[in-house]
């Protein structure tokens, strides 16, 4: 996506979004790039928009951040995410099985991944509903 609409993972999130997108501070609004939404440096917590952290303190992993970025492949491309993925992504490279959690498929669908997570360096299967 970066060199078909000649962005750099440098060029600030307000530009692409325009001047309804704001942050919860100015700073945050004017300097977060798409870098910064990748690698979880905007100090913004999981939870919400209130900040845990300052900007670029730390990593704090944000799944926000990551619906954002979603948010500005549907701006740039002028369609919904998922259709891009799947034209981009999916079809050229044969992920013919590959769907996204929750629009295309269920999480206890047959040949769904399961979910695991460690506890004391033990593998414990979870409950697929965590992802609905």
């Amino acid at each position: 996506m970066v060199t078909q609409y000649t962005l750099t993972w440098t060029s600030k999130v307000k530009d692409v979004l325009g001047p309804e997108y704001a942050f919860v501070d100015e700073e945050r609004t004017r300097e977060t790039d798409l870098r910064d939404l990748l690698t979880h440096c905007t100090g913004l917590n999981n939870v919400g928009w209130p900040s845990m952290a300052e900007f670029y303190e730390r990593f704090e992993y944000n799944n926000w951040a990551y619906a954002l970025l979603s948010h500005v492949v549907e701006v740039l491309s002028g369609e919904y995410y998922e259709t891009t993925l799947e034209k981009r992504n999916f079809k050229p490279l044969e992920m013919n099985e590959s769907r996204l959690l929750g629009k295309t498929i269920t999480a206890n669908a047959p040949g769904m991944a399961k979910p695991y997570f460690n506890a004391e360096n033990k593998l414990i299967l979870t409950d697929p509903s965590i992802y609905e």
